[in-house]
């Protein structure tokens, strides 16, 4: 799939196509799209801030001691949780727009 040489030469034009129908079917189906960039937000905000930095800084630092490993473990085990956590409540605002952690009007 990745090779180049061995590619199809319609592959790249019908994965294009596979994308764009994709959103278009996720366009249609999600009347606003609110809710769509706040669950993308509340998912990879988190995973890119928190989550992913100290994973690959313990992964390229094998040296590291045992306070900064643990520092290093809470920041990704608590980034994770708190997006979770955000992306939980981005579906519950979906659902139920007048809960009271939504700012509904």
């Amino acid at each position: 799939l990745c090779k180049v040489g061995d590619r199809h030469p319609y592959s790249s034009s019908a994965i294009r196509a596979a994308l764009v129908l994709l959103t278009v079917i996720v366009a249609v189906l999600i009347p606003s799209f609110e809710i769509v960039t706040s669950l993308v937000g509340a998912f990879s905000n988190g995973i890119v801030a928190f989550v992913l930095p100290p994973l690959c800084y313990m992964y390229h630092r094998q040296d590291l001691g045992p306070v900064e490993k643990t520092f290093n473990w809470v920041l990704a085990i608590s980034g994770g949780l708190l997006s979770a956590y955000s992306t939980v409540a981005v579906l519950w605002c979906a659902v139920d727009p007048s809960a009271s952690f939504c700012g509904g009007h």
